[in-house]
């Protein structure tokens, strides 16, 4: 570690043009790798030592446990932030990267729609960035197969049978962000400004903005508009569609907010920004905010053991099951929902698996005065005439297409979201006893509480096509999960607020 800090401190990350310095990059990374391994190694040896009888000499090793597990932490951050910095940042040549900024006043499986996608040049280790462009700027392409045809078969429409386009804003709509990078790249292919050359894919949600913006610093825009670590999120998801009634001027906000808070956070590293980043970006990729993938397959491990890449776990000895949302109704209103998520272990089964009760809880606060007094674009612009049109051509049968339009008579009104929900039965476990409950005056049945089992890319996911959820109302998905034998506990990974995840374990 001193080796480490001293090849930082002494030689710098950066060059005097302020290019990263690749050597001293991959030096360190390699020096605190391989101490956190040799860390990691006692943190498991003393959490092996038997609980001493004698009282000062167990509560001397809970605190040697509670210190060094805080520091294997901050260790651990260290040894994949500058990991995931190398993979991207610690090449010889030019690497040419997309960056997708999220927007989370609308809900994707991944965090938010895709609202703007900008470019990340990577000349030997020196950081530029280019043009963003709104998702209002692209067209859609043909239609988009990747990673057996995820994002069709995780996007309700599509499951109807509906040939939907290449569209850059549900590149989000699946929870893998390997294959939304790939959807991404091959929609920006086919766009006039777009180009071939795209080495990876960096994405960031309005909460991973503000995050950055603490280590930035405030970001003053043209419009006079201050962003802080405190007011970013929340005016990039919701505030800015009240000041900003114009949907162009809209786009340019998100545009040069976007492009100004990436700029300035890898633009000029040093070892103070490196180590505030490494402060923040591990948890930020943890809770999804944060995604990053490289097309190189030598980057991916190092990308994978950072945590950065959002793909499904296979672990099924640490079993994780996911839920996940897509905004079905094409309104900016997910700022006004509440998600919380319990876990509860109901049983410890004779073949050493176990199985849990999962409740999660989505509540609408949008008040009633709200839906009618906020701007059209928050409370929703359902194309209806565009999807009467897909339906008229898609290949559902007559009570399919009978549960869309009662569907869509909810999704027309002011305030009401429709979120398609997404259950990933963990690896080596099952999903069983699907149910949703529901107080929204505009809920369809048949919509929510039927379930599809979907298998994409090693992973079986279970899927409604939507629950309506009117201004005020809570709709409550719950499921049971059992683990595979001898598994550790179960853990949850979903779709990210807002604000921090709200996951409960009554263990």
């Amino acid at each position: 570690m001193v080796d480490a800090a001293n090849t930082m401190q002494q030689s710098g990350l950066t060059n005097a043009d302020g290019s990263f310095n690749v050597k001293t990059l991959t030096a360190a990374g390699n020096d605190i790798t391989a101490a956190n391994a040799a860390l990691q190694e006692q943190v498991q040896a003393l959490d092996a030592v038997p609980e001493p009888h004698i009282s000062q000499v167990r509560m001397a090793i809970d605190n040697s446990k509670s210190m060094l597990n805080a520091m294997a932490e901050q260790i651990g951050n260290m040894s994949d932030m500058l990991g995931s910095l190398s993979a991207l940042f610690g090449h010889s040549g030019t690497r040419n990267y997309l960056i997708l900024s999220q927007t989370n006043a609308e809900t994707q499986a991944a965090g938010g729609v895709v609202g703007s996608v900008g470019t990340m040049t990577v000349e030997n280790g020196k950081v530029s960035i280019g043009k963003f462009h709104s998702d209002s700027e692209f067209t859609e392409t043909a239609p988009v197969s990747v990673g057996d045809n995820e994002i069709d078969k995780m996007y309700a429409i599509s499951r109807l049978g509906v040939q939907y386009g290449g569209d850059i804003r549900l590149a989000s709509a699946t929870p893998n962000f390997p294959i939304g990078a790939e959807y991404a790249r091959q929609v920006w292919v086919g766009q006039s400004f777009g180009s071939t050359d795209v080495d990876g894919m960096v994405s960031f949600d309005t909460l991973a903005l503000q995050s950055l913006i603490g280590v930035t610093g405030n970001i003053m825009l043209s419009t006079g508009q201050t962003l802080t670590s405190q007011n970013a999120a929340q005016y990039l998801a919701n505030q800015v569609y009240i000041d900003i009634p114009d949907q162009a001027a809209e786009d340019a906000f998100f545009q040069e907010s976007a492009q100004r808070i990436i700029d300035a956070s890898f633009s000029g590293m040093n070892a103070q920004k490196a180590l505030q980043l490494m402060s923040v970006v591990p948890s930020l990729a943890k809770g999804r905010h944060i995604y990053m993938w490289s097309f190189d397959k030598s980057d991916q491990k190092q990308l994978r053991a950072a945590g950065m890449t959002g793909e499904p776990s296979t672990n099924a000895q640490n079993p994780v099951a996911g839920v996940y949302v897509n905004e079905m109704g094409w309104t900016k209103s997910d700022w006004y929902l509440q998600r919380n998520t319990t876990v509860k272990r109901t049983s410890t089964n004779a073949d050493g698996s176990a199985t849990y009760h999962v409740t999660a809880v989505t509540k609408n606060t949008m008040t009633a005065d709200q839906a009618q007094k906020l701007p059209v674009y928050i409370t929703g612009t359902f194309p209806t005439q565009m999807i009467n049109e897909l339906i008229g051509q898609s290949s559902a049968s007559d009570d399919e297409k009978a549960v869309v339009q009662a569907a869509m008579s909810g999704l027309t009104q002011p305030g009401v979201v429709g979120h398609s929900f997404m259950i990933a039965q963990p690896a080596g476990g099952s999903v069983k006893n699907i149910k949703i409950t529901s107080d929204s005056s505009t809920k369809v049945a048949p919509a929510e509480q039927t379930f599809t089992k979907v298998k994409s890319n090693g992973a079986t996911y279970w899927m409604n096509l939507a629950a309506v959820i009117s201004p005020g109302s809570t709709v409550t998905l719950e499921f049971d999960v059992t683990t595979a034998s001898g598994a550790t506990s179960l853990t949850i990974d979903q779709t990210p607020a807002n604000g921090d995840s709200k996951i409960t374990y009554e263990y």
